[in-house]
């Protein structure tokens, strides 16, 4: 996957990239043997993690994102990226060595984080239009009931009408629940 690829799709999202931790308490010497043998596998993981963040960024620019998907994309983001971003791995107490994250990957994972921030910021706002919306109306219902004396009175007419028909539902049933002899 070129680079251009995610540079032109992350553009807008500027990520300010810290300097990684140092590896740790190992000897020069023991630290070149081991990033030796680590590059022959560490491209490998770089390129599996690389295809990894590319499926997960296509597939969120693919699809609209419900809360629920957030939430699994998320799940998928923390295992792709948990070997990277481990404990052991930043403070150097692990035996591997550190390896420092491929510009490209960090680009990815901040669009990634990004865009599920946006989907999470626009399910909240469509949640509270959808309940403004029911509001507003609500209001002019009211305001329509309001506005003439013939609507008033017809509304007091119908809310009489059911109170008393629950009223006479609840007498009866504990009329017939009481014995006779109470009576």
């Amino acid at each position: 996957m070129p680079s251009e690829f995610v540079d032109h799709y992350t553009r807008v999202l500027a990520l300010s990239a810290s300097r990684p931790v140092s590896p740790g308490p190992l000897s020069r010497s023991k630290l070149r043997l081991n990033e030796a043998a680590n590059n022959v596998t560490g491209s490998a993981k770089h390129l599996e993690r690389k295809a990894k963040l590319h499926a997960l960024l296509v597939s969120l620019n693919q699809n609209t994102t419900t809360p629920q998907d957030v939430r699994r994309y998320t799940h998928s983001l923390q295992d792709i990226s948990h070997p990277v971003h481990d404990v052991a791995n930043i403070t150097g107490i692990s035996g591997e060595v550190y390896t420092p994250l491929d510009p490209e990957e960090v680009a990815m994972e901040g669009a990634i984080i990004g865009k599920l921030a946006v989907a999470l910021y626009s399910a909240g706002l469509e949640t509270y239009l959808t309940q403004a919306t029911e509001a507003e109306a609500e209001a002019e219902w009211w305001a329509d009931v309001e506005g003439s004396r013939a609507s008033v009175a017809l509304y007091l007419l119908q809310s009489m009408l059911l109170i008393s028909a629950i009223f006479f539902r609840v007498a009866k049933s504990y009329i017939s629940s009481t014995p006779s002899a109470a009576r």
